[in-house]
């Protein structure tokens, strides 16, 4: 944005034009005050010639149309995590966001809160946020205006059309939005975690639900610039566990005394977040007295609810609102796959196996950070036929330092950003896919490995294809477990990746062809049973531009389908691996032809052969003897039997 003390005033009359022709009211301002207006100012058109040079432009606040107004850089932070959606956005460069705008549709009164322990004598910013009411009694400046204290001339960060939000939930969020800043601005250091158990145990007791809990603390952490976000989410599911066992947990006089003194703060924090609908006993309980649940079982009978079937974008593997998930070592060409079948649903195209595409061409978010966008993502898309209108690319986040001026830029945490980017999701109306690749890169401080954390990430995004009924695609690595395994159990990070997403997919070398540019795409787990596996090669693309150097560009080139199973991907198999497991595979069948035996012993019986099971893929072996693995009832083991044999 342009720190220009003037504008130009050919620039002030556009946009009052465009205010205009948006159906707006613009007024013109001495500095901030409308005055200059003449009496009756909010209830007139104003002319060009009431814009003279010097003046700045304010936009009439009526017809709905309605202003939130982050006044403090805490707000500014805690914003995003709870206020909806809008593609109205405007502010100065040393805060750019400061103006969310906003259609309603009743008027309302303007809302004003303000940080209860400062003073008039104070530096800091005693107002955090304004719900302006677009009912003719205000005005805000807008841009193009020249900011009368520090001279920054305001101008668009989102200059689309005002989000349409019900005014109860406006006032909500907003609400929020000031306790959270609030919290931010006084959140105890060194004793953090003590002040996340007590907020959760407070709002759990006042009837929040765990989710509503997360995402508002996430808010507090983002304001407070509390980058020990996974930590305070733990400590929410630490506190959600003990009043779901009965136990106590801490509350509002804890996070009081944490505070300092802070019986101002969670008084006003209390008067904010009260809900209208509360009755009085359940908007301010004290954390001394047992905790209440406040949670209940969410019940569905079979008689009451109609079937329907499964709907597939791409039959049978990619079913329509769920998570997937793509494993496979980093030189299986993933991402081209990931961008390939991104091309192909943003123009309706048929998919790798000819099946038809009868979604129609649909929009694409896109998040991967490996890969340059402009240099390698871009040129790989637009070869494979895509169109570059329907790709939103997620390059990271932006958000307001607390130093005038700041701006930082990072990138996209999952645990700290899932609304910022369902939000998004919700707001492109024409949304088919969305890829994350890899996953890993966007857990933020949630660790890979921890099962709880990697679903408190997962589950809500299975949820979001769920609402907007898209796909949505995770990639991930292999891990380095020994030959053999199961393939789910090869898929790096915890076993959520692979549990909650409804598909998985491996990918690694073609088994029929030696290129190390040929692949197969092979099912782990499907949504209704295993379809064909599918082969694919990597072709390296050189084009030619008159202004540079050659252009370099990988495509993918499906091949049709193959024979190769997920135990091949994750382990593939030397021609001299092929003809020993095969000749096991033989002795296997005939160990068990009698009936089922046990697992131990048809391994001791193979290993007398010479064949030794911790070298071999028994996944394979099984597989190819047509023999399966099943613990009988009383039995401790496993046996092994011919499919079929077992009674």
């Amino acid at each position: 944005m342009d720190r220009r003390k003037q504008p130009d005033h050919k620039e002030i009359l556009a946009a009052v034009a465009e205010y205009r022709r948006r159906g707006w009211h613009p007024t013109p301002l001495a500095g901030k005050n409308p005055a200059i207006g003449g009496v009756g100012w909010q209830e007139r058109d104003h002319s060009d010639e009431e814009f003279a040079p010097g003046t700045n432009v304010g936009v009439i606040l009526a017809d709905g149309l309605v202003d939130v107004d982050l006044d403090a850089a805490e707000a500014r932070l805690a914003a995003p995590h709870l206020v909806p959606h809008t593609d109205a956005r405007f502010g100065r460069p040393s805060s750019p966001c400061a103006h969310w705008i906003y259609k309603t549709d009743e008027t309302f009164i303007t809302r004003q809160f303000s940080d209860p322990v400062i003073t008039a004598e104070t530096t800091t910013k005693r107002m955090l946020v304004e719900l302006r009411a677009g009912n003719r009694t205000h005005q805000t400046m807008f841009p193009a205006s020249v900011h009368p204290s520090t001279g920054e001339v305001l101008a668009w960060v989102d200059n689309g059309e005002p989000s349409i939000v019900p005014v109860k939930d406006l006032i909500t969020a907003v609400s929020e939005v000031a306790a959270a800043s609030l919290l931010g601005r006084y959140w105890p250091k060194g004793q953090r975690h003590s002040a996340a158990l007590a907020l959760a145990g407070g709002l759990a007791n006042s009837g929040w639900l765990e989710d509503d809990v997360i995402r508002f603390i996430a808010a507090v952490c983002a304001a407070a610039k509390d980058e020990e976000v996974a930590d305070r989410m733990r400590a929410v599911r630490d506190t959600f566990g003990k009043i779901g066992r009965s136990d106590n947990a801490t509350g509002w006089p804890t996070l009081g005394k944490l505070l300092g003194d802070g019986s101002a703060i969670v008084e006003k924090v209390l008067e904010w977040l009260r809900r209208e609908a509360d009755p009085p006993e359940v908007r301010i309980r004290e954390a001394a007295q047992p905790p209440v649940p406040r949670s209940e079982l969410i019940v569905l009978w079979g008689h009451e609810v109609a079937e329907e079937p499964l709907v597939f974008v791409w039959k049978p593997y990619l079913p329509l609102g769920k998570l997937i998930h793509f494993g496979g070592a980093s030189s299986q060409a993933k991402s081209p796959v990931t961008i390939d079948l991104a091309a192909r649903i943003s123009v309706g195209a048929p998919f790798p196996d000819g099946t038809p595409n009868h979604m129609g061409p649909k929009s694409v978010i896109l998040l991967n950070i490996e890969d340059g966008f402009p240099d390698t993502i871009l040129p790989r898309y637009r070869i494979a036929g895509g169109d570059k209108t329907k790709l939103c690319y997620v390059q990271g986040t932006r958000l307001n330092g607390n130093d005038p001026g700041s701006l930082v830029e990072r990138g996209v945490a999952l645990d700290r950003d899932f609304r910022l980017l369902a939000n998004k999701a919700r707001s492109i109306t024409d949304l088919g896919l969305m890829v994350i690749d890899p996953i890993t890169n966007y857990l933020g401080g949630l660790k890979m490995n921890d099962e709880g954390e990697v679903r408190s990430v997962l589950t809500p995004l299975a949820k979001l294809a769920a609402e907007l009924n898209v796909v949505v695609i995770t990639v991930g690595h292999f891990n380095r477990r020994e030959r053999g395994t199961d393939p789910l159990h090869r898929i790096m990070g915890a076993a959520a990746f692979t549990g909650v997403a409804r598909s998985v997919y491996a990918f690694g070398p073609d088994p029929e062809d030696k290129s190390k540019f040929a692949h197969v795409m092979t099912t782990v787990r499907g949504a209704v049973g295993e379809g064909p596996s599918l082969r694919y090669k990597t072709e390296l693309i050189s084009e030619n531009r008159p202004d540079g150097p050659p252009l370099d560009i990988v495509k993918v080139v499906w091949t049709g389908t193959s024979d190769a199973t997920a135990e091949d991907s994750v382990d593939p198999p030397s021609a001299q691996e092929k003809s020993h497991e095969s000749a096991a595979a033989d002795l296997l069948r005939e160990i068990v032809r009698d009936g089922p035996k046990p697992a131990k012993e048809c391994q001791a019986e193979l290993n007398s052969e010479g064949f030794d099971p911790q070298k071999l893929n028994m996944c394979r072996v099984r597989r190819l003897a047509d023999v399966v693995t099943k613990k009988l009832e009383g039995d401790r083991c496993y046996s092994w039997g011919i499919q079929g044999s077992f009674t």
